[in-house]
């Protein structure tokens, strides 16, 4: 993550560098952030043309899904504009057990999270 304090007009950036460990043969990836009211996660996503997309709900959307484990980097940026949520976002890279729920801690093999601040 490149700041920790980001205004109206900044970008963040954010890159997750996966590699390989000891785990499971097939993982599900997680790359995201948790929005300021605490509930709603933003999932990146793969989309056409090597784009990343943002899926909105309460569970996270895997990134990659039943994959094997491979070293991967994963760039990022955004451009705040005026509409954002203002608070704190973290931001999340998870690998978890393939096809389980990444929200229960038994399943997660690697979590990373930290914190930002979007104040306009």
């Amino acid at each position: 993550l490149n700041g920790a304090l980001f205004r109206t007009s900044d970008t963040v950036g954010y890159q997750a560098t996966l590699t390989t460990g000891s785990t499971p043969t097939q993982v599900d990836i997680y790359l995201g952030a948790l929005l300021p009211d605490g509930v709603t996660f933003v999932s990146f996503v793969p989309s056409p043309g090597g784009t990343i997309a943002f899926v909105f709900g309460p569970v996270p959307v895997p990134f990659l899904a039943n994959t094997t484990l491979a070293p991967h980097v994963v760039p990022f940026s955004y451009t705040f504009a005026w509409s954002e949520p203002v608070g704190t976002y973290y931001t999340y890279t998870g690998i978890v057990v393939a096809e389980t729920d990444p929200l229960q801690p038994a399943n997660q093999l690697s979590l990373a999270i930290q914190a930002f601040q979007f104040m306009p």
